[in-house]
């Protein structure tokens, strides 16, 4: 992939993914930024979830930063159907995003997958927007 480059992708999601998957970088692509700086270190004042990179792996295990990928129309539709709160995380049902994913960037950065879980290594990877996602009901 290079930057400019479109194509669609796959992404497996629960809806306690929108609260709980992040990243931790010093640096940001344009205004788009991980909500830490480094672990432990939230950034001040925390940028809007539509410009919060979020650490996202597709089918094919590629690591994607992404922003506001919950905003996409039927993502949110989604989360509003099954809003995980009060439901045990393994009771939540997994579903499949396909979106038209824009390359526009390359950040290294830990990505931290889940709150039990700590950041992991710094990982390079390719920075995306998703367009036109759709959801396998």
């Amino acid at each position: 992939m290079r930057i400019g480059t479109r194509v669609r992708s796959t992404i497996s999601l629960i809806t306690i993914d929108r609260y709980e998957i992040w990243c931790a970088a010093k640096k940001s692509i344009g205004d788009l930024r991980c909500a830490y700086e480094e672990p432990g270190k939230p950034v001040t004042p925390p940028p809007p979830y539509a410009k919060t990179l979020v650490a996202y792996v597709t089918a094919h295990g590629q690591l994607l930063y992404m922003p506001g990928l919950f905003d996409e129309p039927a993502i949110a539709a989604r989360l509003a159907k099954e809003p995980p709160k009060n439901i045990p995380k393994e009771k939540l049902r997994r579903f499949d995003a396909h979106c038209d994913i824009e390359v526009i960037g390359r950040l290294r950065a830990q990505p931290r997958f889940g709150r039990e879980g700590g950041f992991g290594e710094p990982q390079s990877a390719w920075v995306a927007r998703a367009h036109k996602c759709t959801v396998e009901r």
